[in-house]
């Protein structure tokens, strides 16, 4: 599609129904209202409804609407209650069963005249599903759907794999690393970069364990508020001194938090472990004295040059007592 607002449906009536292609699409499923005369109504319409569910997120998103014919014709509706349990509310339960849930709305709509083609207590359910960006969707049957022109079917583990890989890119992604401080030698910053070109928005950045540099000047400001982070704009702080590393960071590794919003709003988390022992990162030579590389260099050159002068002396001075 991809139907990026799911809630596009949120004031339809029998009206808009009118205006439905005569025909199943990529875009549109139809079911019957003959489902409702199944023995086996529940069990068929739940695995109608999740099965669509994970095909539709899988590939950008549509709607399903129960209670019309296979032209898109109202041909009576559902009932409105599933047992004692509201029909919306049965299908909230139903779409949890989906691994994970993506973005989508309900509309249950209802009789609106006396010439109205839904029957009495009964409703056209439609369901829209939002384009998502936490894929791959796992149906309640450990299958993963995709839509295929106007048909949900299960996908092969190649289209899965790739569906995954896509996630990657529609989806904003930051790392955290340790790095020397390229303006200040000696000084460990962390850095949390976007490593694709979408925005990390509204981005929260907690510690656990909290470093005691942080403890220390931010006590109550956790977690940091960053408005973005991109290509262009990476979050910097110093979080440490390389010559007292231990001492601000501890003996283990920690845990950097990142929780933040894509462009859609749509909620990220992640976990990643620094282990300052080990994974200090970046293009900048890391040195035990703490100092710059061009400095270290001359140290190193005095010092051979001072060793140079003691052994010639020592020559000297040898060749001179034989």
């Amino acid at each position: 599609m991809p139907l990026e607002d799911h809630n596009i449906i949120d004031e339809w009536t029998e009206e808009d129904l009118l205006e439905l292609p005569n025909t199943e699409t990529d875009e549109y499923e139809f079911k019957s209202s003959l489902i409702r005369e199944m023995p086996n109504y529940r069990n068929e319409l739940q695995s109608k409804i999740v099965k669509t569910a994970s095909a539709f997120w899988n590939t950008g998103g549509g709607i399903l609407i129960v209670g019309v014919d296979d032209n898109g014709k109202i041909d009576g509706g559902i009932p409105g209650m599933m047992g004692k349990q509201k029909l919306r509310d049965w299908v909230d339960a139903a779409l949890r069963g989906v691994t994970p849930p993506g973005p989508y709305s309900v509309r249950t709509i209802r009789p609106d005249s006396e010439n109205s083609a839904i029957n009495l207590e009964h409703v056209v359910l439609v369901v829209a599903f939002g384009e998502s960006y936490d894929l791959p969707h796992m149906a309640p049957d450990n299958r993963y759907y995709v839509r295929a022109g106007a048909h949900s079917n299960p996908a092969n583990n190649y289209l899965v794999e790739a569906i995954r890989a896509r996630r990657g890119l529609r989806r904003p992604m930051l790392r955290a690393l340790l790095r020397e401080n390229p303006q200040r030698p000696g000084v460990v910053e962390l850095t949390v970069l976007a490593i694709n070109d979408l925005p990390a928005l509204n981005v929260e950045i907690d510690f656990a364990p909290v470093p005691t540099l942080i403890q220390e000047q931010f006590p109550d400001r956790l977690p940091l508020k960053v408005s973005v982070i991109d290509r262009t704009n990476p979050f910097r702080m110093d979080i440490a001194t390389q010559q007292r590393l231990t001492y601000w960071l501890g003996e283990a590794p920690f845990h950097v938090i990142l929780n933040y919003e894509g462009i859609q709003k749509a909620p990220y988390s992640e976990t990643q472990e620094l282990d300052h022992h080990r994974n200090l990162n970046g293009g900048h030579l890391w040195l035990s004295d703490g100092n710059s590389p061009n400095k270290t260099l001359k140290k190193i050159h005095k010092q051979l040059s001072r060793l140079n002068n003691l052994v010639e002396k020592y020559v000297s001075d040898d060749s001179e007592q034989k």
